[in-house]
């Protein structure tokens, strides 16, 4: 894995460090994700947001790159 194959994981687990390769690993903000789930439901229940007029959420992740990637100079985010 890293030369033949690239491998990422989710969530950036204490256990990502402890394989061999050290895993390559998306963070979520988790904080941000709540914050806008709670918006989007908020505005719900005042009637602002309907399933018709609900809008698709970008919420940006960091990469947190270790050994279980090819390493090309080509970026992953």
């Amino acid at each position: 894995m890293g030369s033949d194959l690239s491998l990422i994981g989710f969530d950036n687990r204490e256990l990502d460090e402890a394989f061999y390769p050290a895993l390559t690993t998306m963070v979520l903000p988790l904080h941000e994700t709540g914050r806008k789930a709670a918006q989007s439901i908020i505005n719900r229940l005042k009637g602002n947001e309907t399933p018709e007029t609900e809008k698709l959420v970008r919420i940006n992740c960091t990469a947190i790159v270790r050994n279980s990637i090819e390493k090309t100079g080509s970026s992953i985010c």
